[in-house]
């Protein structure tokens, strides 16, 4: 294993990998297709070299492991990726949802978790802990810290009711606000939810457009104000296609509701 204090760098890419050479040395490797590399793995040396949920062909495998690299090898029967890379997108989560037929790659997630979130057996509680330990890594990715703990990005959270609906006066307010925030260079944070945490990142995510472009998107979403209605997410799409590439910004769902 490494030394205490000996930095393992981590690979994501497989350019990154590549781009290590001959030595892969105090390296984690995660999530590749091993399979799609051109290497010749008998020439390549390895010391504290650790395989995160690759896919490695059984050959490849059984030389890695004689070289004294570290397999962890994929779960299997999760709706959920305990290796991820990087942090989810809203496409990715929403994915098989339709109005009226929650099927989502969010709602799969959820109801699996919520069933065994008090009995889930060891492996399953290995798996939640690597997957939640990848998201917090590829938050750190995002936001990024510097040497005394501080985030390098000007973040501010802004949280509030899910009960709150589009056409409350206060939804419009803090939309305004999150979007002039941006505008100063601050990076806008949310709970995911619908309400308060909607509108902040809405006007987040408009803080690269004119206030005129924000108002009009609040205008349609106005038409379906309440989350209960089956067109809530379809209206909030038809936002996103008339304006696209809106701002960077994050909701980090608790699920605690």
């Amino acid at each position: 294993m490494a030394l205490p204090n000996q930095l393992i760098k981590e690979i994501k890419s497989i350019n990154a990998l590549l781009g290590q050479g001959k030595a892969l040395l105090n390296l984690t490797i995660q999530n590749l297709d091993l399979t799609k590399v051109d290497i010749d793995w008998q020439e390549i040396k390895l010391a504290n070299t650790t395989f995160l949920g690759c896919t490695i062909p059984e050959d490849i495998e059984i030389i890695l492991r004689k070289k004294g690299a570290f397999i962890y090898p994929k779960f299997v029967g999760l709706p959920y990726k305990p290796y991820r890379k990087d942090l989810y997108t809203w496409q990715e989560l929403m994915e098989g949802y339709e109005p009226g037929n929650d099927n989502s790659e969010d709602f799969k997630i959820y109801t699996h978790f919520n069933k065994l979130r008090y009995t889930a057996d060891i492996n399953e509680a290995m798996a939640q802990r690597i997957h939640d330990h990848a998201v917090d890594d590829a938050l750190r990715d995002a936001i990024g810290f510097d040497e005394n703990g501080m985030t390098k990005k000007r973040c501010i959270g802004i949280m509030g009711g899910h009960s709150v609906l589009r056409t409350d006066p206060s939804f419009e307010k803090v939309a305004i606000t999150a979007k002039k925030l941006t505008e100063e260079g601050y990076f806008i944070l949310s709970g995911g939810g619908p309400g308060v945490m909607e509108a902040a990142n809405l006007g987040a995510y408009f803080g690269n457009k004119i206030d005129e472009e924000l108002m009009d998107a609040l205008g349609m979403l106005k038409e379906v104000p309440d989350v209960e209605s089956d067109q809530y997410i379809a209206q909030a799409k038809k936002v996103l296609e008339k304006y696209p590439n809106g701002a960077e910004n994050m909701a980090i769902p608790t699920w605690f509701y």
